[in-house]
């Protein structure tokens, strides 16, 4: 598979004047998450840089983390080491502590099942090269995605870095999340099978969609994924030409008559190939709205947020995250 790495490309920020360590207890790679920490956490003290490591199971213990560390003042930096969920995480903890102003400098440890987004920014793991980084003020500004929805079960807003869904692929996220014996692209497969064999029903909706040139329209679904980066579900590439510095959020819906399609299809992305079938449409966005006939489930970044939405508002912030990490040139 061709990489999606972004090439080097470097801003310098004032250097992080101490290192906050968020790592996943509940992870199913907790023990190499926690190596890596420890291993971080030297590289910067090395480098006499403040370092506290704080644990958390999920976005309210991150948010709690973070919020304690914005009160104690002056600047930090904080250092999400897990997955795709942790990145996500430590992403909606700093967006809820901004007052809506940019985000981090966010560094990026991966140690989890998938390391989508870490893969789609070249954090390579490598611990010195991460504190070097950081204790330079070496960062880049990134994309993030805002999405807001509502239904019967009520409303709510998020950030994710990575990808959204819904219908069948926010349904066999969920199920994913039971299957934690299995390695990440594989167990995303597995579920997505497991929700098609459930239920394989499409969707009617509307949309609206920024740029204008794209207008409003109707159609129907099974699965629609808006990507910030090309892969999702642990290297499962839905959107090939997709780039978190660009601006625009690539969309790709799905309209799959029969369960084998999909399979085959879910096999074809797991390999990269996932680039044109007459059941897909594909588009480029950085505002859209959808309205749905019926409740649909909705995820973010591999977390399941809503089983039952009608109305999804999805949009791109620019260049508001900044990253700092291994693909920052030496």
């Amino acid at each position: 598979m061709e990489s999606t790495a972004m090439p080097p490309h470097a801003d310098t920020a004032p250097p992080s004047e101490r290192v906050l360590i968020m790592v996943n207890a509940g992870a199913g790679r907790r023990r190499a998450a926690a190596a890596a920490a420890v291993r971080l956490a030297a590289a910067l003290r090395a480098r006499r840089i403040p370092v506290e490591t704080v644990a958390g199971r999920s976005v309210t213990e991150a948010r709690a983390a973070i919020a304690a560390g914005a009160r104690r003042g002056g600047g930090f930096a904080l250092v999400a080491v897990g997955g795709d969920g942790t990145v996500a995480a430590a992403v909606d903890a700093l967006d809820a502590a901004s007052g809506g102003g940019p985000l981090g400098p966010l560094g990026i440890l991966p140690a989890g099942s998938g390391n989508d987004f870490a893969s789609a920014v070249g954090a390579d793991g490598d611990a010195e090269r991460l504190a070097a980084a950081l204790a330079a003020g070496r960062t880049r500004a990134l994309d993030v995605g805002r999405i807001r929805w509502s239904g019967p079960e009520g409303a709510g807003t998020r950030c994710f870095v990575g990808g959204a869904g819904l219908g069948l692929e926010a349904r066999a996220v969920a199920l994913a999340r039971r299957l934690r014996g299995l390695p990440g692209a594989l167990r995303y497969r597995g579920a997505g099978a497991l929700a098609a064999l459930a239920a394989l029903r499409p969707t009617d909706f509307t949309l609206d969609a920024t740029p204008a040139a794209l207008g409003a329209g109707a159609g129907r679904m099974t699965l629609l994924h808006v990507g910030n980066t090309a892969r999702a579900g642990g290297g499962i590439v839905f959107c090939p030409a997709a780039r978190p510095d660009d601006g625009r959020l690539d969309v790709v819906s799905a309209l799959v008559p029969s369960r084998r399609l999909l399979f085959r299809l879910l096999a074809r992305a797991s390999r990269g190939r996932l680039d044109a079938h007459p059941c897909l449409e594909r588009f480029r966005a950085s505002a859209l709205t959808l309205v749905f006939a019926r409740g649909v489930a909705l995820h973010a970044d591999g977390e399941p947020l809503a089983g039952n939405v009608r109305r999804v508002e999805i949009s791109v912030e620019p260049a508001r995250l900044r990253i700092g990490g291994a693909f920052v040139s030496e």
